[in-house]
């Protein structure tokens, strides 16, 4: 591995996460708000009805309201087959900060090999 994570206050991660943002906010803030609404509301079908395995990754040291209080632990209780990782000594934006990490884990998860 190159980089096992960058942190939020890594050059690498700031310059990506600021052209991934000016990209996602380029037509405005409406699709933001609309994921916002949609995450946080009650959702339209029962978690527990989720039959496939699903992987939940946290960083330990996220504090984002938006992001879940208990770092997916009721979601987790919520969802069958769902597995709940929580990445020590870690914040949020962990597709930016570990998606090294994490892509490796669920390949090697489902049995490809590279």
């Amino acid at each position: 591995m190159s980089r096992p994570g960058l942190g939020a206050s890594d050059p690498v991660f700031q310059r990506a996460f600021r052209r991934a943002m000016d990209e996602a906010f380029g037509q405005g803030p409406a699709g933001y708000a609309r994921d916002t609404v949609l995450a946080m509301g009650r959702w339209p079908f029962d978690p527990a009805g989720i039959a496939v395995p699903g992987e939940l990754r946290y960083g330990e040291q996220d504090t984002s309201p938006v992001h879940s209080p208990d770092l997916g632990e009721s979601l987790t209780r919520m969802i069958p087959k769902a597995t709940r990782h929580v990445l020590p000594a870690t914040a949020g934006s962990l597709p930016w900060t570990h998606a090294e990490v994490v892509l490796r884990t669920e390949v090697a998860r489902i049995g490809f090999e590279w």
